[in-house]
């Protein structure tokens, strides 16, 4: 039989793991949460201004540099838009490819990934070159374009394929364009680039007035 000390022993001895107190890991959980929301407030500002500057496309899923908000990108489109028309022909007035334009357009606009654009508008260009383009939220279609698509007879299996159809296609292709914001990357380097001529504008005419101001001030000095 055991003694009476080695029963007292195996009474008094700790287990190996000792259950850890609900009030410690409640201190613990705590203490991690404070932590967690001090460095993420932080860092927010930054996280922020990444996610603006270097912001993923939703098109094509990868991230890119982004230098003009939507509603500057909007804005520009707006202005660029209006002036590319009026100088290609100005707006159709054939209202049956209009209106066939801007129903076809309008379905599509609705499976967009960029939900900020949803407003497009969709005009046909009275021209008969054949030719399509994009601008944030404002496609343009050309009416010899529409033109040569219902004269062109489609054989065997695609035979079926309606006129809608074919300006559907082509829609949504400029419509992915927008989304994609290739305009908006256009417009951004043409941006970027009347920023630099301006700058350099008004340094060469700053430069020009200091040495104006340096020469005269030196035939003052020396009469």
């Amino acid at each position: 039989m055991p003694s009476a000390a080695a029963s007292m022993v195996a009474r008094t001895t700790v287990p190996a793991f000792a259950p850890v107190r609900e009030e410690e890991v409640k201190e613990n959980i705590g203490l991690y949460q404070r932590v967690k929301n001090v460095v993420y407030y932080a860092f927010l500002p930054l996280i922020a201004s990444y996610n603006f500057i270097y912001a993923k496309n939703l098109v094509t899923q990868k991230r890119e540099f982004w230098f003009l908000p939507t509603s500057f990108e909007k804005l520009l489109g707006d202005w660029h838009y209006s002036v590319q028309v009026n100088r290609q022909g100005g707006k159709c007035c054939n209202l049956e490819k209009v209106n066939m334009v801007n129903k076809v357009g309008q379905t599509l606009a609705k499976q967009t990934k960029r939900k900020e654009l949803n407003e497009y508008e969709f005009t046909v260009i009275d021209t008969k070159s054949i030719n399509a383009w994009a601008l944030p939220q404002k496609i343009a279609i050309n009416r010899g374009l529409i033109e040569k698509m219902n004269d062109c007879k489609i054989e065997g299996d695609y035979e079926d394929i309606t006129l809608e159809d074919k300006i559907a296609a082509v829609l949504s292709h400029e419509i992915t364009h927008s989304d994609a914001r290739h305009s908006a990357r256009s417009l951004e380097k043409l941006f970027i680039l009347n920023i630099l001529v301006i700058v350099t504008k008004v340094y060469l005419s700053t430069l020009e007035v200091f040495q104006s101001y340096n020469k005269n001030d030196k035939s003052d000095k020396n009469p």
